[in-house]
């Protein structure tokens, strides 16, 4: 094992795994508030961060999207939340437009998860209260940066857990 070829014990990697911390705003879990595990990953500001938080999830019952919109393409992003089967998704303008649109473009209303287009963080907390399955995972992963609703990914981060 590599562990062992760097002069490292099981125990001590076991104890660095259960010891450890996720940086704040990437994939943190925030709280479990009313059966829920709420999960902050403000810093994912593209497409592919969101995606590797997919990833990394395995299954994700709501997804809060969007934010400032540079202009770049988000099929990537489309495309990853209906290969996943993301059950709902709340978008923030104005880059959460361009997602939304994109994903009523390009798949049969059919494969759509339930969708709504959102004016504040309030309302994406209430959109995921209805939506999320008794022991679901919310996950604040918006593929766009904050500017234009939120001073920052801080003040995004600090509004989601107030409405939590």
């Amino acid at each position: 094992m590599v562990v062992e070829q760097l002069g490292i014990s099981i125990a001590q990697v076991v104890t660095a795994l259960t010891s450890f911390e996720p940086l704040p705003h990437r994939l943190q879990t925030v709280s479990h508030a009313h059966t829920f595990t709420w999960i902050d990953d403000t810093l994912a500001t593209i497409p592919e961060a969101t995606i590797a938080a997919l990833e990394a999830l395995g299954h994700v019952d709501v997804l809060l999207l969007g934010g400032y919109d540079r202009g770049i393409s988000y099929q990537k992003i489309v495309d990853a939340v209906v290969e996943k089967k993301v059950g709902a998704i709340a978008f923030f303008k104005p880059s959460g437009q361009t997602m939304y649109d994109l994903l009523r473009e390009r798949y049969p209303e059919e494969r759509w998860p339930q969708m709504r287009v959102i004016e504040t963080m309030e309302d994406a907390v209430r959109f995921a209260y209805e939506h999320a399955p008794r022991g679901g995972v919310v996950l604040l992963s918006p593929s766009s940066p904050s500017f234009g609703q939120f001073k920052n990914y801080e003040d995004k981060s600090a509004q989601f857990r107030h409405w939590i």
